[in-house]
């Protein structure tokens, strides 16, 4: 029995050590990202900023995540440009889904899927669909959500991705 515990605590050690680099990793982004918004930058690398750490903080801490995407949406609204605010609804679109607002996650998917639609990139506009099929299946709305996740894949093969 002692043995089993002594190897259970060196396969814990193991993964601990394994995983730390990333996770030390990942809080010096964070860290770095929040002391160059301090700084002088211009409005789209700071947007860019915003959007990152976004990405980092919405699993662990979503309302922190949720102040930073609002920082964000008002240099958006200044910069005036489709592409960073079609990121901004896609995110959104994220951030209400894991709030579990599903209609609200709609809202601002879709504005996101137009926009990905016309453009050339075609790796975002397969994550909105794929995002919107997900939000379907949590609704248990399984043709819909078939519907997109088909639509994903059409776009991803025509990508050839």
């Amino acid at each position: 029995m002692k043995t089993m515990r002594k190897g259970r605590f060196h396969i814990l050690l193991s993964f601990a050590a394994f995983l730390f680099p990333f996770l030390a990793a990942s809080q010096t982004e964070k860290d770095s990202l929040v002391r160059a918004l301090h700084g002088p930058m211009h409005d789209t690398v700071r947007v860019k900023a915003y959007f990152r750490l976004f990405e980092l903080l919405a699993a662990p801490d979503i309302q922190k995540a949720n102040l930073y995407l609002d920082s964000a949406a008002m240099l958006c609204k200044q910069l005036k440009n489709e592409a960073y605010t079609a990121e901004l609804n896609f995110k959104y679109g994220v951030l209400y889904k894991l709030k579990g607002e599903l209609d609200k996650a709609l809202e601002f998917l879709f504005p996101a899927l137009q926009y990905y639609e016309k453009s050339s990139n075609k790796e975002r506009h397969a994550d909105v669909l794929i995002r919107i099929a997900r939000n379907y299946d949590s609704r248990g709305n399984d043709e819909k959500s078939i519907e997109y996740y088909q639509q994903a894949l059409d776009v991803s093969k025509s990508a050839g991705y």
